[in-house]
């Protein structure tokens, strides 16, 4: 790492350091997010030459007067989602990585979404609830973890057949499941899951 490097990382640090300790005296912050009776303060000059959609909140023609309630998101994630936008990493785990997902695609921040890409990815194989995930993703592009999705549920199709999971999917997960051609799964045991399903699906319609 050059020295100009590891100056600019220095000057992100202190930047971030500002915004973690979120004394809005010392601070000066120009940005609030309210979330019920929490508030997130932030620098507008760290947001929106990272996102247009930041932009345009701030100051496009319709720029929102006082502090911004982002209604889809919980706090937590919204401060995590923040301090990716101020030193490039965050925390992320099962719990919130499709809300930060959710969140670069909507203020289109590309870098992070392929970072959550890689981690649904590497964490497929163990994840428990493998087709809601699966639902979840068929929301967004994330071609690299759809594919190891996909595969995980080729590969444990069985194991799938007989879980919770199985039991509240969507009618179109399940037509998805069928038309895979590599499940590892007996036909006649793949017909009794689906059959069971669709008809709880009936009940229910």
């Amino acid at each position: 790492m050059t020295k100009k490097d590891n100056a600019l990382q220095k000057f992100a640090h202190q930047r971030y350091k500002l915004f973690q300790d979120q004394n809005q005296q010392n601070g000066r912050f120009d940005v609030t997010f309210q979330f019920d009776k929490k508030q997130l303060f932030a620098h507008s000059f760290v947001l929106w030459p990272l996102s247009e959609v930041f932009e345009s909140t701030l100051f496009g023609p319709l720029a929102e007067k006082g502090p911004i309630t982002p209604k889809r998101y919980q706090f937590d994630d919204f401060k995590e989602f923040l301090t990716y936008l101020y030193i490039g990493n965050c925390k992320i785990d099962a719990q919130n990585v499709m809300s930060l997902v959710d969140l670069s695609e909507y203020y289109q921040i590309k870098p992070l979404k392929n970072v959550c890409d890689a981690f649904i990815t590497e964490s497929a194989a163990q994840t428990e609830n493998i087709l809601t995930l699966y639902e979840s993703l068929k929301r967004y592009t994330l071609k690299t973890a759809m594919a190891k999705v996909m595969e995980t549920i080729a590969s444990k199709t069985d194991e799938i057949l007989k879980s919770k999971d199985f039991l509240s999917i969507e009618k179109e997960t399940i037509l998805d499941i069928v038309k895979m051609d590599t499940l590892n799964s007996k036909e006649e045991e793949l017909f009794q899951a689906v059959s069971l399903r669709l008809n709880k699906i009936k009940k229910v319609l």
